[in-house]
């Protein structure tokens, strides 16, 4: 899960996280040919990315699942039960912050002792000794000119996503789904939701805590925050406070466009005219563009009802958006 928490630092390099995007979209009945809700999961994991996913059953007294997991979990990622169905899709919430701790002083200091075999002459010698540094905001990561650099990221040591997965999974209906996701141990992935009841469901989640009123940069637009690179670790103003709640990140259940769209979109973007349902100061958080796939699937979702064939079909679309524009143009 934190591998899709953000790194601000733009020239380090950094592993892509085991989902790249993902497609995960939901049609209520009004909206479907079949007059059933439907539901569409389909990630884009990075070529060889580890670990490998693999389709997956969980059988068991209290849970008939079918779905999608990495090796070697004991739950489901995405999936189904007999009543309702959910997927995952990264988004680009803000979770984490570098932290610049400017020297290594203070810093506490914990040496790991590794039994690595290397041949030193005649003799094998092994135990190669590392020192890892920690502070106040996370563990140090990465320097910046030297300086060393702490990785704050929310829910940084919190183990209970296992048993949000696995609850959410034995949901019966919208409001024990709800309940499940409020255990907030989800990073930085939006969660879409479709039943056999016809409801539909969207929320943006992210583990992260509030930010203080946002310090603006003294220069330039007043509109950026400097959250977006290393921040000072003992300037005031720049400490994360309280957890941000689940119930106050953004969210929607049965939008009146008659679907929904989680396809690399922010929250504002799931669907057609829905950006009144949406708190403008959780802007911070919100990273997200809105992608061209996204607005393609808005455009064919808004042209009327649709069938799960339909939706296996809008995969492979292959229109290029700036493509319409640059055709008039040339004729």
């Amino acid at each position: 899960m934190l591998a899709h928490a953000p790194f601000d630092l733009p020239e380090a390099d950094v592993r892509d996280p085991g989902i790249i995007s993902a497609n995960a979209w939901a049609v209520a009945p009004e909206h479907s040919t079949t007059c059933a809700a439907l539901h569409l999961h389909h990630p884009h994991p990075a070529f060889g990315s580890l670990p490998p996913w693999s389709h997956a059953h969980r059988l068991a007294a209290r849970d008939q699942l079918a779905g999608a997991t990495i090796y070697g979990l004991p739950v489901l990622l995405v999936g189904h039960n007999e009543l309702l169905g959910w997927s995952l899709a990264p988004n680009k919430a803000d979770v984490a912050d570098l932290y610049d701790e400017n020297n290594f002083q203070h810093l506490k200091s914990l040496e790991r002792y590794h039994d690595v075999y290397f041949k030193s002459g005649d003799t094998l010698e092994k135990h190669i000794v590392t020192t890892w540094y920690s502070g106040d905001n996370g563990p140090i990561v990465a320097t910046n000119m030297g300086r060393p650099l702490a990785w704050k990221v929310g829910g940084y040591g919190n183990f209970t996503t296992l048993n949000q997965l696995l609850a959410m999974g034995r949901a019966t209906n919208i409001e024990s789904f709800v309940n499940a996701l409020n255990a907030d141990a989800l990073h930085a992935l939006n969660v879409v939701y479709a039943d056999i009841e016809g409801n539909i469901y969207c929320a943006y989640n992210a583990v992260t805590g509030m930010r203080p009123a946002q310090p603006l940069q003294a220069a330039g637009n007043a509109e950026r925050t400097i959250w977006e690179k290393p921040v000072p670790a003992y300037t005031p103003g720049f400490k994360w406070e309280d957890p941000l709640p689940a119930s106050v990140l953004p969210a929607i259940d049965n939008p009146l466009p008659g679907y929904i769209v989680g396809s690399g979109t922010p929250p504002s973007g799931i669907a057609t005219n829905v950006e009144r349902y949406f708190d403008p100061t959780l802007a911070w958080l919100i990273r997200d563009p809105d992608s061209r796939r996204a607005q393609r699937t808005r455009e064919l979702f808004d042209r009327g009802p649709r069938s799960f064939l339909d939706m296996q079909s809008l995969l492979f679309d292959h229109a290029v958006p700036e493509a319409e524009p640059a055709v008039d143009f040339l004729l």
